[in-house]
């Protein structure tokens, strides 16, 4: 008999598994304003689709309980709104950090539906 720990575990991939698509949109326009804002530097502006998608995904996941994928989310937010607003000091190294964490969240949520645990320290790196 299943406990209730693992009924909200399979509940969280449940609905992960409804919103599937909708995240991946929002990551896809994410990574499209990214690379445009990579090609055009001085373009703060196009980093608003950026956040605003991160935001929609970030909210997502929070409603879903998924602190791993919910923190990366949010830090990925907190980033590109830094980025945006010239507080950050090496730009490279920050589009870096931005383009990876968006290859590892899908990634991680994928890991989710198969395994059915977050767990928040396999992003931790990133």
């Amino acid at each position: 008999m299943a406990t209730g720990a693992d009924m909200a575990e399979r509940h969280d991939t449940v609905a992960l598994a409804w919103v599937k698509g909708a995240i991946a949109e929002c990551l896809a326009a994410a990574r499209l304003a990214l690379e445009q804002f990579s090609a055009e530097p001085t373009g703060e502006q196009v980093l608003d689709g950026f956040v605003d998608n991160l935001h929609q995904v970030h909210g997502c996941l929070v409603m879903l309980e998924l602190s791993g994928a919910a923190l990366l989310a949010e830090e990925l937010e907190q980033l590109g709104m830094a980025l945006r607003e010239k507080r950050v000091g090496q730009r490279g190294e920050a589009l870096g950090a931005l383009f990876r964490g968006l290859e590892q969240l899908p990634l991680y949520l994928e890991r989710l539906r198969s395994a059915r645990r977050d767990l928040p320290l396999v992003v931790l790196p990133v």
